[in-house]
Parts: C-alpha cells; structure tokens; sequence
C-alpha cells in the first residue's frame, strides 16, 4: 500500500498548514466552512485516555526574545484535540502566536481544523502584556491577522 503526503500552505501567507498522510486507496478532501471549534465542549470533564504536550522546537533568539514550536495531544471517548503553536516574542519588537488546532469528534467523517495568524506589536500591548512570560495571556491579546476554518474529510 503507497502513503501519499500533501503538504498545505496557505496560498495567501504561505504558512504551513500540516501535512496530510493517506494511504493510495483513500485521499482527503478539504472545505472551507464556518463551522467553529466547539471550545465549551472540549472544557466538559470526560476522561482523558492520552495527554502529551511536547517542546518541538525552542530558541531564546540570542538574549533578545523567545521561539518555541510546541504540540498538546489530548484523547477522550468521545474524540481528540491537537494543538501545535509557533510562539515568537521579540523583545521590544513583536509577538507572532501561530496555531493550528485539530478537533475530531467520533462519529464525524471529517476533523476540523482552525489556523489563526496573531501578531502584535509590543508598543501596541499594555505594559502588564509588554514581557510577561505567561504566554496564554498575552496571545488573547494579539490582533487576528488570519483565521482559516477547514474540514478535512477522510
């Protein structure tokens, strides 16, 4: 059995958007939707099967900020959720978050995938947001430049 990969970029930035593995007999399909990731559901207490959060890549940019590439893989019974986040703070300069999140929920034919492009420049951010380390605070801080809602169909 051949494994195809495609690999998608987004034809506007041309950020990487995954890789995307199917075996010669099967193909994914891929639709622009507007259905959002249902973040309230995947708060509800359910058992977790598999937790990882893992450091892909990090980078302390000569003194002069941080880069980190980092995954979050997370099952339950009824599905699972992947994060992958490009974080990048410049000290004094700008803060880029770059995230990809895949949902499935069992039963679907389909995973959903939401791409958001954040990025501020630090003068822009209140002080307390300027060189905090707390990264989750700061992102929801970050204009929008880009957010893609796709299905992928297997």
């Amino acid at each position: 059995m051949e494994t195809l990969c495609y690999s998608w970029a987004n034809k506007v930035t041309f950020s990487y958007l995954g890789t995307l593995c199917s075996s010669s007999d099967s193909t994914w399909r891929i639709e622009v939707t507007d259905q959002q990731l249902d973040l309230e559901k995947l708060k509800r207490q359910e058992p977790i099967l598999f937790y990882d959060e893992l450091t892909l890549y990090e980078d302390e940019l000569a003194d002069n900020g941080i880069s980190t590439l980092t995954l979050k893989i997370r099952c339950m019974p009824s599905g699972f959720f992947i994060l992958l986040r490009l974080f990048m703070r410049v000290d004094g300069v700008l803060i880029r978050c770059f995230d990809t999140r895949y949902h499935y929920e069992v039963g679907n034919s389909y995973i959903l995938r939401e791409y958001i492009e954040r990025e501020s420049s630090v003068s822009s951010l209140k002080p307390e947001f300027q060189s905090t380390s707390d990264i989750n605070s700061v992102i929801s801080q970050l204009k929008i430049n880009l957010q893609q809602l796709e299905k992928l169909f297997f």
